[in-house]
């Protein structure tokens, strides 16, 4: 396994075993830096990119544009979007009424837990589905399947 060409490179395929390798040493990787503080940032830019480049490959086995990881993305943050006018109208709502804010943010908060919540659920059906996926049996668009031989050598896909 090229971990070189797994973590830093978009273009081609790889397996589902590839793909939990290399979603694993990446959690690891981000546990252990998680608590050197400039060095966190700098590791989760690289763990950023090295984890796209995972799930791009993975997406491509599958037949499936890379683009496709932008789901997750996008729910966080239309649930974000949601918590945040949800607890600014709830306060607002209450000044304007003569009530206190409370019940406003108590709904707000109520629905950041929810919001996390499907935020989180979506990540993980996603991070399931394309580490548990067949793959397209057939060469593709991508490139050839991870058991061509061609592929093992090192071959450009």
């Amino acid at each position: 396994m090229d971990f070189g060409k797994l973590f830093f490179s978009a273009y081609g395929r790889i397996g589902r075993q590839e793909f939990w390798v290399g979603w694993a040493i990446l959690l690891m990787v981000g546990i252990f830096t998680c608590f050197i503080p400039f060095v966190n940032f700098i590791a989760w830019c690289g763990l950023l990119y090295c984890g796209i480049c995972i799930r791009t490959k993975r997406l491509h086995d599958m037949g499936r544009s890379g683009w496709l990881q932008v789901i997750p993305v996008v729910a966080k943050l239309v649930f974000g979007v949601i918590v945040f006018y949800l607890i600014i109208f709830g306060a607002i709502a209450g000044y304007a009424w003569g009530h206190a804010a409370l019940p406003g943010i108590a709904i707000g908060v109520a629905t950041l837990i929810f919001s996390a919540l499907a935020a989180w659920l979506i990540q993980v059906g996603f991070l399931l589905w394309i580490g548990i996926a067949e793959r397209d049996p057939y060469d593709n668009i991508y490139g050839p399947g991870p058991t061509d031989e061609d592929y093992r050598m090192g071959a450009p896909a």
